[in-house]
């Protein structure tokens, strides 16, 4: 037990006004201390909770309505890992005793800064200067053992240990990641390539990633040796079954290839089947396409507009064109040439399918016309 007002004499720097509204802490402190106890350093926390540090320990007093006067007293050779964080109104001060962590709301202001600053470099064992003196002093840090420095060593050395072959863990798994991202990429652009070339449209590249099953079921299992691939174009056919594929025009024949993981659907039309191949609904990002396929139709919708549908199309064109011109015309048996009723027969019998495709809706009245006059001037 200390003089009260030995210890008021020492609490100075908090203020009179702090003093006077404490009082009661300041003697319950008083009682708390032993005499040759020397006082470090003080503060005042936001729940009027008065913080000393003493050169053994850190009592903290504070006196209540209900239960009066209330005190804390931790060893200072128990205390560890001394903390303070700055918040919005407050300075948050914590630190771990025994197995429990303990918190204080303290002011930030000057009064404060000094116990701040003191507290954890005396638990440290560091040189500080006493609050109300100009001799400085410091903690002895327990010496360890032998034992108690190998077992240190012996933990830190198996930290580090594991955290080395953690990072090499994550390391070879990083680079093992990299591999696999670098041949899918170099096994993507090798399927690009063969299907649009050195330099495709961005069209092109999402119509093989979005449509890889169909695009490699065709390469491996349809294409004949022989055939040449000419150009190749994402749609739909048969809306009823939403079938979702490709569109592939090659020197021999026009291929709609559907391929999922559980099922492949493939349709073919013969070039010399094909009377013809138009275009029907533009809408505003797609149209639908039709073929004219032994006097029936094949439609395929959701084709993406712009210039890869355009070059489709007239790719098809041009190999319904070369077909019809390599087609023999049929002869008498005496292999006369046909005769000018034949020919107007076979005029007429063009005009009258044309009539019939017009009817069906299949040509439009421009399209009627302008077929119309290539007979008719043929």
């Amino acid at each position: 037990m200390q003089n009260v007002d030995h210890v008021k004499e020492q609490l100075k720097p908090l203020g009179k006004i702090n003093l006077v509204m404490i009082s009661d802490s300041v003697k319950q402190l008083a009682i708390l201390l032993e005499e040759d106890e020397q006082l470090l350093s003080s503060c005042i926390s936001q729940k009027n909770e008065l913080l000393t540090l003493t050169d053994s320990r850190l009592i903290t007093t504070k006196q209540t309505v209900f239960k009066g006067d209330v005190y804390d007293i931790y060893e200072n050779s128990t205390i560890k890992n001394v903390i303070t964080n700055k918040k919005a109104s407050y300075l948050l001060l914590t630190f771990s005793y025994e197995d429990s962590e303990v918190s204080f709301k303290l002011n930030n202001d000057k009064k404060t800064s000094h116990f701040l600053e003191t507290f954890p470099k005396y638990i440290e064992g560091e040189a500080i200067e006493p609050q109300n003196s100009n001799t400085t002093m410091s903690r002895s840090k327990p010496i360890e053992t032998t034992e108690e420095k190998n077992e240190k060593s012996s933990v830190l050395h198996k930290v580090k240990n594991s955290w080395k072959k953690a990072s090499e863990e994550a390391e070879s798994k990083g680079a093992e990641k990299k591999e696999i991202k670098k041949e899918k990429k170099e096994i993507r652009q090798k399927e690009i390539e063969y299907w649009y070339g050195t330099n495709p449209t961005f069209n092109e590249k999402t119509a093989v990633d979005l449509n890889t099953a169909s695009f490699q079921y065709a390469k491996s299992s349809l294409l004949y040796k022989e055939e040449t691939v000419l150009y190749a174009i994402p749609a739909e056919h048969n809306k009823t079954k939403k079938r979702k594929g490709i569109l592939i025009a090659t020197s021999n024949r026009l291929l709609f290839i559907m391929a999922g993981s559980t099922e492949q659907s493939v349709d073919q039309f013969e070039y010399e089947k094909m009377e013809g191949i138009y275009i029907r609904t533009e809408k505003f990002t797609t149209s639908d396409v039709y073929i004219v396929y032994n006097s029936s139709e094949k439609n395929f919708e959701k084709i993406t507009n712009g210039r890869e549908l355009d070059y489709f199309i007239s790719i098809v064109k041009d190999k319904i064109n070369d077909t019809s011109r390599k087609t023999p015309k049929p002869q008498s048996n005496n292999h006369l040439p046909s005769t000018p009723m034949t020919y107007t027969e076979n005029k007429y019998t063009q005009l009258e399918k044309l009539g019939e495709l017009k009817e069906k809706g299949v040509l439009t009245d421009k399209e009627f016309q302008m077929e119309k006059e290539k007979i008719l001037n043929n």
